[in-house]
């Protein structure tokens, strides 16, 4: 097992038992008796809760240093199981020591997690209207780089959710709508009062076509597709 990256051996711990429970759901329903039908709305879907069964070995010293710089370490992390291709990415939510004896001390932490594929990157190359077939089951948000080649006055960008507008386009300055961290910028400097758009742009499952209006501008959309 890895905590962003690090394997826990280093830490002289293994990995014992993982649960991972599927994420939660929160369905809207409406009934009243004289309908002989209840209204069932739209799912909403939360985190996974990660549950993660760790040996600690060596001397109580030792046990206690390695134990305090994992809990540190895993507080907000990426989660990697060897035997499990994709990622757990989210919070600590508690932890409670299990067992100690002489030399071995099992801690379980509860987390909240994303769970996500490995990060895919996808370039225009050139073409104004590119496929993209997402094969997870839950929408996922995206990073869309747009550097362009020339002074633009608008370019439009449709099929990542509702249609962008990005305004004042300037040449070789590189724009990022960062969907995972909810911000727009433009050479590091916000770039929100010059995009319209409703919503951050996002991946379905499926099919996506997405295309752009203009020439003269490489795009490219960065993602991790989700899993609930």
């Amino acid at each position: 097992m890895y905590i962003n990256g690090k394997d826990i051996k280093s830490y002289n711990a293994n990995l014992l038992d993982r649960q991972i429970i599927p994420s939660s759901r929160d369905i809207f329903d409406f009934w009243k008796g004289k309908v002989s039908n209840p209204y069932i709305g739209n799912t909403e879907y939360g985190y996974k809760m990660l549950a993660i069964d760790i040996e600690f070995k060596g001397t109580p010293n030792e046990i206690e240093n390695n134990k305090k710089s994992l809990l540190k370490e895993i507080e907000k992390a990426t989660i990697k199981f060897k035997a499990i291709e994709n990622f757990y990415t989210g919070f600590m939510q508690s932890f409670e020591i299990k067992n100690t004896v002489r030399g071995f001390e099992i801690l379980t932490i509860y987390m909240n997690v994303i769970e996500h594929e490995e990060e895919k990157v996808f370039n225009f190359d050139g073409a104004k209207e590119v496929i993209i077939v997402l094969t997870s089951n839950y929408i996922t948000p995206v990073i869309l780089e747009i550097t362009p080649l020339i002074e633009l006055i608008d370019l439009n960008i449709k099929g990542l959710g509702e249609d962008i507008k990005i305004k004042n386009l300037k040449k070789d300055k590189k724009i990022i709508i960062n969907s995972e961290d909810g911000l727009i910028t433009e050479n590091g400097l916000n770039k929100f009062n010059e995009t319209d758009m409703w919503e951050f742009p996002y991946l379905s499952p499926g099919k996506n076509t997405i295309s752009i209006d203009k020439d003269n501008v490489e795009v490219r959309i960065k993602y991790k597709s989700r899993w609930i």
